[in-house]
C-alpha cells in the first residue's frame, strides 16, 4: 500500500549539521599545555587562572574543540622557561593560583 505524496515526509535538503564540533587533533601548545598541567599537578580551574583564561576555554582546549592562540602558547613557552631557570619566581607564580 503506497501513501499519497501529501503524507510522505519531503526528502532532507541538506545533510544534518553534527551536534558536536569534530574533535581536532591536539596541536603542539595543547599538548604542552597539558603536560605543564599534569606536571603541575594542577586542576583546570587553577591551570586557567595561572594561563590567565576562563574555565570553560581551558577546557574547550584540552578537549580539542578549540585552538589556543599564537600569543596563548608562547605563553605556555615562556611559563615552561620560568618553570626551568627560574623555580623560586614559578613557585610564586603557581602559589598564587593554588
Amino acid at each position: 500500500m503506497t501513501l499519497p505524496d501529501w503524507m510522505n515526509p519531503p526528502a532532507p535538503t541538506r545533510a544534518p549539521t553534527p551536534t558536536r564540533a569534530p574533535t581536532r587533533p591536539p596541536t603542539r601548545a595543547l599538548t604542552r599545555a597539558h603536560a605543564l598541567r599534569v606536571r603541575l599537578g594542577l586542576t583546570h580551574a587553577q591551570m586557567a587562572a595561572y594561563l590567565g583564561v576562563g574555565v570553560p576555554t581551558y577546557r574547550k582546549w584540552e578537549m580539542g574543540t578549540r585552538l589556543p592562540t599564537a600569543a596563548v602558547s608562547r605563553l605556555i613557552d615562556v611559563l615552561g622557561l620560568i618553570e626551568t631557570h627560574a623555580p623560586a619566581l614559578h613557585a610564586r607564580l603557581i602559589a598564587e593560583v593554588m
